[in-house]
């Protein structure tokens, strides 16, 4: 069993930067085709955190999710294109994170806005990185040799936020963790 969860681990990130790779192609030249419709974030956040809870469970982490019972959380952008955006903050974070928690959450700084967070415990970012963190190709030198990837992820999470009229960023120091967030409008 270890080694069968081991090649579907493998299987899924190769088929994810496969994916990336054909993604930053297609969104560059304009040919990604998007499917805008209304949705509820909350929904979509559901089901992509559902989907990280054998990993996080493997890596002994407690992982939490925290969506407020009276939030106005509908959108209008690209379900698919959105849940790729949560499921690579959710993936860097249980990456680098060794011990400790990841909290995904949806909040509501204004009535016109929900944002998107994920919040770890893992080493954080320093400022002179979190400067290049969503550049193409940049990947982040951490002190616990865990740069793999292509360093598309994050590039291609910026790319599809601002096509969604959206702000992207992350929060972060080093020792005390990151919170990496997007903030979209709310349909009225």
């Amino acid at each position: 069993r270890g080694f069968l969860a081991d090649a579907i681990s493998i299987n899924d990130r190769l088929v994810r930067l496969v994916n990336n790779m054909l993604n930053v192609s297609r969104i560059e030249e304009g040919r990604m085709v998007y499917q805008l419709e209304t949705e509820n974030l909350s929904r979509v956040v559901r089901a992509v955190y559902s989907q990280f809870v054998p990993e996080a469970e493997r890596k002994g982490l407690k992982y939490l999710i925290e969506i407020p019972g009276e939030i106005r959380d509908k959108v209008y952008l690209d379900p698919d294109r959105v849940q790729e955006v949560m499921a690579n903050f959710i993936s860097n974070a249980i990456k680098y994170t060794d011990k400790g928690s990841i909290v995904v959450r949806i909040k509501q700084p204004r009535l016109d806005i929900v944002r998107f967070e994920v919040e770890d415990t893992g080493p954080g970012i320093s400022e002179v990185e979190q400067k290049k963190l969503f550049k193409k190709f940049y990947r982040v030198e951490t002190n616990v040799g865990k740069t793999t990837g292509t360093g598309l992820g994050l590039y291609i999470s910026k790319l599809l936020i601002d096509r969604f009229n959206g702000k992207i960023g992350v929060d972060s120091s080093l020792g005390h963790g990151s919170v990496f967030w997007f903030e979209v409008d709310v349909v009225k």
